[in-house]
């Protein structure tokens, strides 16, 4: 299996925008299990082939059968068998399991990788180990990268230029070229990295889980250079806008920490609910809201008096927290009850509860602030939600139900030169 990662990755690397390259295999392992192609989505060139490799009794079917009667593919597999197929014409191409229906996957033919655009987000595909790319003009997925152990979370470099991601069922952080689309390097960070921060000077953050800290990555050599000690289980942290402290929810812990990011060390704790997953800081910096998954609350945190002013009860199971500047709201995804509790925070009240989809997890905000999109885990979509009217619009990830995991988000604001 690691054999057929590396063939993929090494191919992927060669499907740079505008370069023109001999003809090349990429090889899908079939599985019986989700998310049933590994990978679900490629992004290949104009007379590249596929090669289908297939553990049981499986069709690989392309869906034009069910629509057209026409399909550019199909066959009937049984156990060690293979379906190669050449892609000679730009599209995409949807497949699927005739008798397996649920398994689906996607083949996307074009001419070079999908240009940088400003405002491209990027999504977590956690179960089916991409990062899917979907054009904010469009609303649809027009790439894929394929990276670690879990993806779980993403942050870009101040200029754009790299994307980090945290494998949250290993210990590494990856790096990726925005540019080129391909992972440059990874780095040992500790057991279950949750997040990942990046500071206006390129100093990389990321909470690790498993081993109750922060570790601290030079952006220049990408390498370990310090560790903040936390209360246990930290998960989603965010930094004051001054960048003096950063809030930690800890996750087994019942609390949020308080870090000062210049003398690296916590210098407060303060109670929250039970489990908080989720932490995000107001643009003027004075208070702080922590999502707690157990408690089913939103804890709200005034970061002058280091004091927990109130706790929000939303039920179900919220999770991240993050403050859309245009709205004064925070937008809280509620993986329990399939929501989104919009809450004003001038009042500290919810405005809203927009419905999503199953497994509501990570949120962030277009440009211009005036849409929340929103990961849906266990559903395979991103919702993506008008603030001004509350009206929304599900956005398809490639693969079938339940698949992708859908879980961090992060919208690109600076494109790279």
């Amino acid at each position: 299996m690691m054999k057929t990662f590396m063939l993929v990755s090494l191919t992927i690397l060669c499907l740079i925008g505008g370069t023109s390259w001999a003809a090349t295999n990429h090889v899908v392992e079939t599985l019986d299990y989700q998310p049933w192609y590994e990978p679900a989505g490629l992004v290949i060139e104009p007379g590249d082939t596929v090669t289908w490799n297939n553990p049981s009794f499986h069709t690989v079917t392309h869906t034009d059968l069910l629509t057209t009667g026409k399909p550019a593919f199909h066959k009937m597999l049984g156990p060690g068998e293979s379906l190669t197929h050449t892609f000679t014409e730009a599209g995409d191409f949807d497949y699927l399991c005739a008798l397996h229906p649920w398994m689906k996957g996607k083949v996307l033919v074009q001419s070079g990788r999908a240009p940088v655009k400003k405002g491209e987000i990027w999504v977590a595909a956690q179960f089916a180990n991409q990062i899917q790319i979907v054009d904010p003009d469009t609303d649809k997925v027009v790439d894929a990268i394929h990276v670690g152990n879990n993806p779980h979370n993403i942050w870009f470099s101040p200029n754009g230029e790299f994307a980090y991601v945290t494998s949250w069922h290993d210990d590494e952080l990856f790096k990726i070229d925005v540019k080129k689309r391909t992972v440059l390097e990874k780095v040992e960070v500790g057991p279950a990295p949750a997040h990942v921060y990046t500071s206006p000077d390129g100093t990389i953050y990321t909470t690790v889980m498993g081993a109750n800290y922060i570790t601290i990555i030079d952006g220049n050599t990408y390498k370990v250079s310090g560790k903040i000690e936390t209360s246990q289980g930290p998960h989603g942290f965010w930094p004051t806008p001054d960048w003096k402290y950063f809030v930690v929810a800890d996750s087994h812990a019942a609390d949020a920490t308080i870090v000062d990011i210049a003398e690296g060390k916590a210098i407060a704790h303060i109670p929250t609910g039970v489990v908080p997953l989720g932490a995000s800081v107001t643009p003027d910096g004075k208070k702080a809201y922590i999502g707690n998954g157990i408690s089913g609350t939103v804890s709200v945190l005034d970061l002058t008096t280091m004091k927990k002013i109130k706790d929000i009860k939303v039920g179900g199971l919220p999770v991240q927290t993050p403050v859309n500047a245009k709205y004064k709201y925070a937008v809280v995804p509620n993986k329990g009850l399939g929501v989104v509790h919009i809450i004003d925070t001038r009042t500290d009240t919810i405005k809203k509860t927009v419905t999503t989809a199953h497994g509501a997890h990570g949120a962030d905000f277009s440009l211009d602030g005036n849409f929340a999109y929103v990961t849906n885990t266990f559903d395979n979509t991103v919702t993506k939600i008008d603030l001004e009217t509350f009206t929304t619009k599900q956005i398809p990830l490639w693969g079938g139900p339940n698949t992708s995991g859908a879980q961090g988000v992060t919208v690109l604001r600076v494109v790279p030169n």
